[in-house]
């Protein structure tokens, strides 16, 4: 192997000069060593080969690209960097060599004979070595090919078993599918003849449909509706009649009356379960197809079963008042305007907002009762408004609301119905042809009032000012949960106005109703009976002529009734009831 070394670096005899065996002693060494860490770069070099080989047909088996990869060659370094190959060749400087003999001789040596050194290199002792190492490098990683292949098949089989689990998984769920198909079915009151007509529609599995019942329970009607809320159908009880367990959410479609509700009022369907915990669901639709027609249907998703009544009650709008401030347009009425100006609160709060329609027959029926109410004309809609009341209003918030004016012909109206009442002396009034005008026109007012404390109190030190459009406009320096502004023609006592605003607060949940009892014209024994609001009866009444019905007797007078009020009626004579 260092066949090149033999004639570079003859052997020295013993009877050699001194300074002479001391320098081939010392190159001796020196080429030793150099020899030493060249054969061990080299079998790190074998090793580094063998190791990349083994990488990459490992890589190569696993991936399946083998054939790419000996196409283009294997990486084999070993094949190109070979002991045997080494020829290492060092130039002696023969003036160096003298230059560093002198300096040995100047350093002085132990006296003695000089061993005689010779340079030979045990070629198989290294070779053995490099070997073993080599080996087990081999070893080391075909011991991890081995268990990166048995990784790879616990990995594939985990992956198969996984897959096969999933697809026993997906085909159990699609027998249950299949085994809870949904069906629509109508139910009827149960406590009424099977031919009845349906009264509500559940959309349930096949196994759970079947063995729901229903009941009507109007008389729960006056526990179902609270405050503004309107009745618009029955009061119904569902409930499970057998051990099924229903898998909820269970679709419930209920019947009602629909009515013109404007967008002052949604539709919500109230439910009460047997734990007596009440919550209101708003329906995905309020109209379908159920039983054959197409009509007013309240539908919702419902996780429970009880008490079922579908209601008309005011929107409520909920926003979010920000630190930089907000100005609001309500949805419900774009008239009506919020403006909060930036740092009104100390944090974001979130507030709510109804607006309930006041009605110029309720202000003018209330009039028409109480003749110290004369100098009411309008009215803005009564404002519902809740602040957090954790914290205070730290700016003044802006409101603007429509009131309408009074108008020339309503102010002569009302003068004209004065004058003919006697209320105006003879020097207040004069009369020219047909119209009626005043010397000086009298002077409007605007009274706003706010909820506080549990009543009503007049505002005074606040400013209200008329827009244009029939707009008011005044601020507020704190948060007040009830807010309204009366327009009055002339100036009215405190007590007065404070006690008209309490009256029109209680008239909006009353409701004026007539009692209608017609007979079919063809068939005197079939009646019909109905409650219906006085300002519809005219309407109800050609109707019920359309359909073959007709009295006597007359319509009765006029009664007032609350939401969720129950009217007990008793007949005499010759009327006698033979249904239920």
């Amino acid at each position: 192997m260092y066949s090149n070394l033999a004639h570079t670096l003859p052997t020295a005899d013993v009877d050699a000069s001194y300074g002479s065996h001391f320098f081939h002693d010392h190159v001796t060494d020196v080429i030793l060593n150099v020899l030493e860490d060249v054969h061990i770069i080299v079998n790190q070099f074998s090793v580094m080969s063998r190791r990349l080989n083994t990488g990459i047909a490992f890589l190569t088996e696993v991936s399946g690209e083998r054939g790419d990869l000996t196409s283009s060659g294997s990486l084999d370094t070993a094949d190109h960097i070979k002991p045997e190959s080494c020829d290492i060749s060092i130039p002696l400087d023969q003036h160096l060599a003298d230059h560093h003999l002198e300096n040995v001789q100047s350093t002085g040596l132990p006296n003695g004979p000089v061993k005689r050194h010779t340079v030979h290199m045990d070629d198989r002792h290294m070779k053995e070595g490099g070997s073993l190492e080599e080996t087990r490098a081999d070893s080391l990683y075909k011991t991890m090919v081995i268990d990166s292949k048995e990784c790879l098949d616990v990995n594939n089989k985990v992956g198969g078993e996984k897959k096969e689990k999933e697809k026993q998984e997906s085909t159990g769920e699609d027998d249950k599918r299949l085994k809870y198909t949904l069906v629509t079915v109508g139910l009827a009151d149960r406590t009424r003849p099977s031919e009845s007509p349906r009264v509500c529609y559940i959309t349930a599995p096949s196994e759970v449909a079947n063995v729901l019942s229903c009941e009507v329970v109007d008389g729960l009607s006056s526990l179902m509706v609270s405050g503004s809320e309107e009745l618009v159908s029955c009061v119904l009880r569902i409930q499970n009649s057998s051990h099924v367990k229903c898998p909820f959410p269970l679709t419930v479609a209920v019947p009602f009356q629909a009515s013109y509700r404007g967008n002052y009022r949604e539709i919500t369907v109230k439910v009460v379960d047997p734990e007596q915990r009440v919550s209101y669901v708003t329906p995905t639709s309020t109209e379908g197809f159920y039983g054959g027609q197409r009509g007013s249907f309240a539908v919702v998703r419902v996780y429970s079963l009880g008490v079922f009544a579908v209601l008309s009650r005011l929107r409520t709008e909920s926003f979010t008042i920000p630190k930089t401030g907000l100005s609001l347009k309500l949805s419900v009425d774009s008239r009506i305007c919020l403006d909060y100006l930036p740092g009104s609160f100390a944090a974001p709060v979130v507030a709510q907002v109804t607006v309930q329609p006041v009605d110029a027959f309720i202000l003018s029926s209330l009039k028409s009762k109480n003749d110290s109410y004369h100098a009411a004309v309008t009215s803005t809609p009564l404002l519902y408004l809740s602040h957090p009341s954790t914290l205070k209003l730290r700016r003044p918030m802006t409101l603007v609301l429509p009131c309408p004016p009074i108008s020339d012909k309503r102010r002569a109206g009302e003068e004209t119905d004065r004058l003919l009442t006697g209320t105006f002396s003879p020097q207040q009034i004069k009369v020219d042809g047909a119209s009626v005008k005043t010397h000086k026109e009298s002077k409007e007012h605007l009274a706003l009032l706010g909820w506080t404390e549990n009543r009503w109190k007049i505002l005074d030190k606040v400013s209200v000012k008329n827009l244009q459009n029939s707009l008011v406009c005044f601020e507020l320096t704190e948060s007040y949960e009830r807010l309204i502004v009366l327009r009055f023609q002339s100036s009215l006592k405190t007590s007065y106005i404070i006690s008209l605003v309490e009256e029109l607060e209680e008239a909006l949940k009353i409701f004026p109703v007539t009692v209608v009892l017609h007979h079919e014209r063809l068939d005197p024994s079939s009646v019909v009976l109905a409650t219906l609001p006085s300002r519809d009866v005219s309407w109800a009444l050609c109707e019920l002529q359309t359909l073959g019905y007709c009295g006597p007797p007359e319509p009765s007078s006029e009664l007032s009734m609350k939401e969720g009020e129950q009217l007990m009626l008793k007949f005499s004579g010759n009327i006698t009831c033979n249904g239920t």
